[in-house]
């Protein structure tokens, strides 16, 4: 005999992780507080890219803790807070949304510029490739809705640029003490 009948508690414990989980992920499903980030798009796009190192992204990871996925999600956020503000919007809880998917792509099959679609109400998107010890930050935009595209991109630089400062202060900090 085997399953959940032979180990009742392992069913319970699976189940219980799968509520957690549930509950974890029951903010995502809250409509996003509305801003200039949503909302109708035409049919037309703008599109712009930065680049910064990968060797940057690993410096902060390593002083100042968590994933590369970490920092460059910190930075992005940095960039919206830094685009919204120059529209003249308070940031706010539930204002960005996130998808954060990963490629499947075989070796072999990399592409230099990353591009991720639009559609429906979602105005913006931000793609990231990372290669030759490069990330790029590919960004797409309503053309309309997004005539500052450039401010998200400069605001995604500026937040790098103080996470590199407060990684570098901090390893600093260590081969001091």
């Amino acid at each position: 005999m085997s399953g959940a009948a032979s180990h009742p508690g392992g069913a319970v414990r699976q189940a219980a992780d799968a509520v957690r989980g549930l509950v974890e992920l029951t903010p995502a499903a809250w409509p996003a507080t509305e801003s200039s980030l949503s909302g109708p798009i035409g049919k037309e796009r703008r599109f712009t890219w930065i680049r910064a190192s990968l060797d940057d992204v690993k410096l902060i990871k390593r002083e100042l803790g968590g994933t590369v996925n970490d920092v460059v999600l910190a930075a992005i956020s940095g960039g919206f807070r830094a685009l919204l503000l120059a529209r003249g919007e308070q940031p706010g809880a539930h204002m960005v949304r996130s998808l954060v998917p990963v490629s499947v792509r075989a070796p072999g099959e990399e592409n230099v510029i990353p591009y991720v679609p639009i559609a429906t109400t979602l105005r913006t998107g931000i793609a990231i490739f990372s290669y030759g010890g490069t990330v790029t930050f590919g960004i797409t935009g309503d053309f309309a809705a997004n005539p500052d595209l450039e401010v998200l991109a400069r605001g995604i630089e500026s937040g790098l640029s103080e996470l590199l400062a407060a990684a570098r202060r901090h390893q600093q900090a260590s081969v001091t003490s």
